[in-house]
């Protein structure tokens, strides 16, 4: 009678375990719209268009503006239960890798390269909550500026670089998660397009 005690303990304790994080590929092309957007547990959607960096050249000095614009889809439950949402670009993969930056912050404070990654301590656009699916959702959108700089010895130089500047085609990548009191959740990521124009 004890095993089928035990057994039943062990087989009511693993019915009852559930998956906290789900993990999956996401396609957040706007064009599909607002309802084609995922919403299982502790999703984060991207609705990010195309980038653009605003390119200024004087004298040896060349500035790179980059009023970055953002809006991310998040689950209304998962954002009440946690503590922050930590989001992140990568320039890895883009000419501004090159290039040292400040960053405004929410307080029109400068750091220089180093960007706020909590959304607690961004300046947000807007935030508004709708139903998708029956599952309630809350868009956060978000601007913030990024200017990179850098200071060549040479004329040449730095009309060189500006002028392949205006004719990169670069990609940008976003990543965001939860942080939650027992941890973080998965990181969910999107690119998008980053273009170079003359100022």
């Amino acid at each position: 009678m004890k095993i089928f005690l035990y057994l039943a303990i062990i087989l009511f304790t693993l019915a009852s375990c559930k998956k906290l994080y789900t993990v999956q590929v996401l396609n957040t092309d706007s064009r599909q719209g607002i309802s084609s957007l995922a919403t299982s547990s502790n999703v984060i959607n991207f609705d990010i268009q195309s980038q653009v960096v605003k390119t200024k050249l004087v004298n040896n000095t060349l500035t790179l503006t980059y009023n970055e614009a953002i809006t991310l889809l998040l689950r209304s439950d998962s954002l009440q239960r946690a503590w922050s949402v930590r989001f992140d670009e990568d320039f890895n993969a883009t000419e501004l890798r090159k290039f040292d930056y400040y960053a405004v912050n929410k307080d029109g404070s400068t750091t220089t390269n180093y960007r706020e990654s909590n959304l607690n301590n961004l300046a947000i656009k807007s935030k508004t909550d709708t139903l998708i699916s029956n599952i309630s959702m809350t868009k956060i959108s978000f601007t913030r500026t990024l200017v990179f700089t850098k200071t060549y010895t040479g004329g040449t130089d730095a009309t060189n670089e500006y002028q392949y500047l205006l004719s990169a085609k670069d990609t940008i990548g976003f990543s965001a998660y939860y942080v939650f009191s027992s941890g973080n959740s998965a990181a969910y990521s999107d690119k998008t397009n980053l273009t170079y124009i003359a100022e």
